[in-house]
């Protein structure tokens, strides 16, 4: 008995060795991903649906790690195409009679609520790619629309709770707040670089108008997710929003603007025409309409960053 007592021991892995993950070969992840796809749109009767999402078995699928593959660039484009197809085809069953197979509430402390689908489609709203990007956007909202009218409910509950968390509320608007920020600049190094190209006959021209078009998309996805009704995520939402868009880029340039004349280092921020030495709101001289090009192309520059903001509220609003 001490022998067999000490194989079976010695057979053991010592309990220190990190855990092995294997994963299916890219050729099979693919094929599972279409066929889950296909088989939860073509369900038809309830019984069928629930069979598939009984057991976990889908939302353990919702936290296969597509990344772990080394795969070139392509293919694990390909691969993440088909993972967030699946994630659409899963979000497009959830209803008020599925949703007990998508969230699990919290059952005790330790042990907090959980939503894959939405934590899923978390990880690729910041994907450089706009179908993936867009795609997991709308799941995220959709979800959160669907859940927020089972507010009464514990599965609505969870997805709350998930929903509102600090983390998970900075992975959904952090990169929309930095794709504004990138597009306003974008627009703003058009503007000041290609003004007479920018505006060709009172109009912008194609490439402005791009960066337009794309600056109001945004915006749009911005409008959506404010008008989510889920408590706690309008309000934390408008506040990154604020703190990494519309503070740093359309009002403190404003504010920067509004300097004394004289100051040292007031010209290149553009002397205030409004404020005295002396604090008044008269202007402490009365300003002279420029008279020649250069002095209105200076004139231009010394107010580059308050039209910088006005540029940007204006072709928005």
């Amino acid at each position: 008995s001490s022998s067999s007592s000490s194989s079976s021991s010695s057979s053991q892995p010592p309990s220190n060795q990190p855990s092995t993950t294997y994963l299916p070969p890219p050729s099979v992840a693919h094929q599972v991903l279409q066929t889950t796809s296909i088989l939860l749109t073509s369900a038809r009767r309830p019984t069928t649906l629930y069979y598939l999402l009984s057991n976990n078995y889908v939302n353990e699928l919702c936290e296969f790690d597509v990344g772990s593959y080394n795969l070139p660039q392509e293919e694990e484009r390909e691969m993440k195409t088909h993972f967030v197809g699946f994630l659409k085809s899963l979000y497009g069953r959830l209803n008020h009679d599925t949703a007990q197979f998508y969230v699990s509430p919290s059952s005790s402390p330790s042990s907090p609520a959980s939503f894959p689908l939405y934590i899923s489609s978390l990880a690729f709203v910041d994907s450089d790619e706009p179908f993936l990007r867009l795609t997991a956007f709308n799941i995220c909202l959709n979800a959160l629309r669907s859940l927020s009218s089972l507010s009464s409910s514990e599965c609505g509950r969870a997805a709350v709770e998930v929903a509102s968390d600090p983390g998970n509320v900075a992975r959904l608007v952090g990169p929309l707040a930095a794709s504004l920020a990138r597009k306003t600049q974008r627009l703003r190094e058009r503007v000041l670089n290609n003004w007479e190209e920018s505006a060709e006959g009172g109009r912008w021209s194609s490439r402005t108008a791009a960066i337009l078009d794309d600056l109001t998309d945004d915006f749009i996805l911005l409008d959506d997710l404010l008008s989510v009704s889920v408590p706690g995520l309008s309000e934390q939402a408008a506040e990154i929003v604020l703190a990494a868009y519309v503070y740093p880029l359309l009002l403190e340039p404003l504010l920067l603007c509004v300097r004394h004349p004289g100051r040292e280092g007031a010209e290149s921020l553009g002397d205030s025409m409004f404020l005295s030495d002396d604090g008044a709101t008269t202007p402490a001289s009365s300003p002279q309409p420029p008279q020649t090009a250069e002095e209105s192309a200076a004139l231009w520059s010394r107010l580059c960053p308050a039209r910088t903001a006005l540029l940007a509220a204006a072709c928005l609003f």
